[in-house]
Order: C-alpha cells, then sequence, then structure tokens
C-alpha cells in the first residue's frame, strides 16, 4: 500500500498545508489556486509552480492568473457561471473540512479576479458573493438526496 502524498501551497506569505493530492488537484481544477501557485512535496527540492509538477503535467493548458478585464461584465459573469457545476462536482467529493476550505478559496479567488478586473473593494466583494451564491446551488443540484 502507498502513502498518500502530502501537498503543500503557497498563498499570501505563507505555505498553506499538508493537503492531500486529491485536495490540491481540485483547488487547482476548480480555480481556487492557479497553475502557476508555488507548490511543494517531499521529494521537490524546492517550491515549483504547479503546472510544471505532476499534478498538471499533461492537462489542458494552464490560463494565466493575471486575468484580462472583461469588455462585458454580464457575459463574463455568465462564462463563470456556466463552469459552476464542474467546480460543484469536484467540491461535493470533498471531504466536509476540506470543502469548507474549497468553498473559502474559491471565494477568496473571485474576489480577487474581481479586483483584478479593477474593480473596487465593495463590488468586488458583491460580485464574489454572486457567484459563490451560484455556486452553492450548483453544489445542492449535485448533492445525493438521501
Amino acid at each position: 500500500m502507498s502513502t498518500p502524498t502530502h501537498w503543500f501551497y503557497y498563498e499570501g506569505n505563507r505555505g498553506v498545508g499538508p493537503v492531500d493530492e486529491t485536495e490540491i488537484r481540485g483547488l487547482l481544477q476548480s480555480g481556487a489556486i492557479a497553475a502557476d501557485t508555488l507548490v511543494w512535496r517531499d521529494g521537490l527540492e524546492d517550491w515549483t509552480q504547479a503546472q510544471d509538477t505532476e499534478l498538471l503535467l499533461g492537462a489542458e493548458p494552464a490560463r494565466p492568473s493575471v486575468p484580462i478585464a472583461p469588455h462585458d461584465p454580464d457575459q463574463a459573469f455568465e462564462e463563470i457561471v456556466s463552469g459552476l457545476p464542474r467546480i460543484a462536482a469536484n467540491i461535493v467529493h470533498l471531504p466536509a473540512a476540506s470543502r469548507t476550505i474549497a468553498l473559502q478559496a474559491t471565494e477568496r479567488s473571485y474576489y480577487e479576479l474581481a479586483l483584478d478586473w479593477g474593480y473596487p473593494e465593495l463590488r468586488a466583494k458583491r460580485w464574489a458573493t454572486l457567484v459563490m451564491v451560484a455556486l452553492q446551488r450548483a453544489i445542492e443540484d449535485q448533492t445525493p438526496r438521501v
């Protein structure tokens, strides 16, 4: 039986982790962390961009972590909302404690996206909240009924 790989990722001014490989892949797939986020696991010499590790090798090309401001904010919102079912599918399968962390990281990433687009802080918070409401609905739609 193999030992699970524990990963750390760099966020803000500190390393976060350990998280298991499934969780860090989910964070990458959901966009909660970017392909150029620095990651580390036992066996790596130093912090390395996720896109240069087995986490993303062979995956579809990584989006840049600094997005371009949308010309049509409504269209940008619709495009983001259209991808939420895929993010929800990943979050639904996470353990409860990891789900909370993933949701917080996802909300923070949408807030930072809006800031990168040049939205003022209050508007960025409102925008991220709207996206998270839509994500919560997508999660509810995908949660098995008991």
